[in-house]
């Protein structure tokens, strides 16, 4: 009875030994995969970083720059190898940054050879700086918890919304800018133009960075004759919450124009994404 109890943890034993050696080959091969996609991501070869990392073109953010992969551990999941590692790159000033990153790796036959290649990562990328991840943060739940190529498809599919938030945000802002005191007159000789007017910030939110078109016509109020712009409220200053601000121009040839009006409208693409960010949940 001893000795069959024997036999049976010696079996154990050895049948563990011998899956943590597979298990080891298996986290081996994936590590000099890794390396070779290093080497390619680090020389700009696309072609080959895509072999390796097929989902690579799939990723919605900014690419971190890699000198080297630092191999933490790594584990085996059924065919999934999961390697946790560090990537390092050093500036131009010498200042050396790292990240944690996490890379998900299944075999596949390449060139009659035996390999791993990337399915997915986490960490590789970053997208803390994007508008449009803020955005996409509001709208789907669990996003920051994502695996890149996961985050990333996420993401896209919040594109199109994205870009209706803005411009409910762009039209809002604009249909809140109103014009008064309009003013403009020709010059002695008729080819040149200046004018005024007041701009009147109608909105719940200080704006800067806005524009002013003016259009001139003919005395039919149809035909143009031409167009000026330039900007009302510039970027390094801003205009309250129904505060009211003049601004002035100056047109060179308007070759005798006999009517003008002027438009104004944001020309701040912050402003208007941060206002697209707070339309996410409506």
């Amino acid at each position: 009875m001893k000795a069959t109890v024997t036999t049976h943890i010696m079996a154990l034993v050895s049948l563990c030994i011998l899956l943590s050696s597979c298990d080891g080959r298996k986290i081996e091969r994936a590590k000099e995969s890794l390396t070779s996609f290093q080497n390619a991501y680090k020389q700009e070869d696309l072609d080959k970083a895509l072999v390796l990392y097929p989902n690579l073109r799939e990723l919605n953010g900014q690419f971190r720059k890699l000198d080297t992969i630092e191999f933490i551990d790594g584990e085996v999941n059924s065919d999934t190898v999961i390697i946790n590692g560090q990537t390092k790159w050093t500036n131009p000033l010498g200042k050396t940054f790292s990240n944690e990153v996490v890379f998900y790796m299944t075999p596949k036959e390449i060139d009659g050879k035996n390999t791993y290649i990337i399915n997915d990562t986490k960490g590789f990328i970053s997208f803390d700086d994007s508008a449009l991840y803020k955005f996409a943060l509001k709208k789907k739940k669990g996003l920051s918890g994502m695996t890149d190529v996961h985050k990333s498809n996420a993401i896209t599919n919040c594109e199109y919304d994205f870009e209706q938030k803005k411009q409910q945000a762009r039209d809002y802002i604009n249909n809140n800018l109103s014009i008064s005191g309009f003013n403009w007159e020709l010059s002695y000789f008729g080819n040149s133009a200046s004018g005024r007017a007041v701009l009147t910030n109608n909105t719940g939110m200080p704006l800067s960075n806005i524009k002013y078109k003016v259009t001139y016509y003919k005395s039919d109020d149809v035909t143009v004759v031409t167009t000026d712009d330039g900007t009302a409220v510039y970027s390094y200053t801003s205009i309250a919450p129904g505060e009211s601000k003049s601004f002035t121009w100056y047109t060179s040839y308007v070759n005798g124009a006999r009517r003008a009006n002027v438009q104004c409208y944001i020309d701040d693409d912050n402003l208007i994404e941060e206002g697209a960010i707070a339309l996410a949940g409506i």
